[in-house]
């Protein structure tokens, strides 16, 4: 059953998104502001500090959101979403670190290259140089990659990618609402349109083109339902069942598991977009941060 508590992203999600109508959608600053308030449904996860780092393939410092109780040498590497040109470690770190502490791996939240200023590939790449700098000092085998809404798409194509440029893969991918369709071809892109508190008509065909630059929309780098998951690390994907990407999530499940792929999905039952950031004030939220826990420690041989 929902309980008010798990509805507490609704009230969040309507007045980001009366603030975003209020702004001159050229105002790519104003928007940014704004976005940077997501985390504000989430709780602040006790037992787990930060420290920020320089790693390559940031402007802004990445950050490591770290347990006290915590296994050594594992790790994972998370991508915050954005729609591709807003976000930061810093609006994420909240939500990264009930992940962290539930997994018990510390996790690095990498900053990366925004949109309209720095189109595709820019982004990928920087995620890609963070993921290089991390295999430095943790074994691929003993790393998680994380990810939610645009930064899911990036927590996948950076997995392409790696494999692309011989770069051994994470043990765990784990996409949040992922936003992967860069055509708008799925069904509740338009079955939730009266549903999804936070983004509105439109707005998915006009990012898209932002995020792609001069990039073809079929490119599975920029858009992971093209990709092949021949012999793909494990997925765990999740989506809120109101939001319009919900079927991004399911449409990749099926398309890798197709393949051979080992992918784990849950749609939730009228939950919004990344949902999780209710973390530690919404049960709904915690049960699949709990999972996502579950998943990578399941996966880099920690239980």
């Amino acid at each position: 059953m929902t309980t008010k508590s798990d509805t507490l992203i609704d009230e969040n999600y309507k007045f980001i998104k009366q603030q975003l109508a209020a702004i001159d959608p050229a105002d790519i600053v104003a928007q940014r502001l704004v976005l940077e308030t997501l985390h504000s449904s989430a709780l602040e996860p006790l037992d787990v500090t930060y420290e920020e780092v320089r790693c390559p393939g940031t402007t802004r410092p990445a950050i490591w959101c770290k347990p006290l109780v915590a296994f050594l040498n594992h790790a994972i590497l998370y991508t915050h979403g954005g729609a591709g040109f807003a976000g930061s470690p810093q609006s994420h770190r909240k939500i990264a670190g009930h992940i962290a502490k539930a997994s018990g791996c510390p996790a690095l939240v990498i900053d990366y290259r925004l949109v309209p200023e720095h189109p595709f590939p820019a982004g990928l790449l920087d995620a890609l140089a963070a993921y290089k700098w991390m295999l430095e000092t943790i074994p691929a085998h003993n790393i998680a990659v994380v990810g939610d809404s645009m930064g899911g798409n990036l927590a996948i194509s950076l997995v392409l990618k790696a494999r692309e440029t011989g770069l051994a893969p994470p043990s765990a991918i784990v996409a949040i609402s992922p936003w992967l369709d860069m055509e708008q071809f799925g069904t509740s892109i338009r079955d939730n349109i009266d549903r999804d508190l936070l983004a509105s008509p439109g707005t998915f065909a006009q990012i898209s083109k932002l995020y792609l630059g001069e990039t073809c929309p079929q490119d599975p780098f920029a858009n992971p339902l093209y990709g092949e998951y021949h012999g793909f690390p494990p997925m765990f994907l999740t989506a809120g069942g109101a939001e319009m990407l919900a079927d991004n999530a399911t449409r990749l499940g099926e398309r890798a598991q197709a393949a051979g792929a080992h992918v784990e999905v849950e749609v939730v039952p009228d939950m919004q977009h990344v949902f999780p950031f209710m973390a530690g004030n919404s049960k709904v939220a915690d049960r699949t941060v709990e999972k996502i826990g579950h998943f990578i420690k399941i996966n880099l041989n920690l239980l």
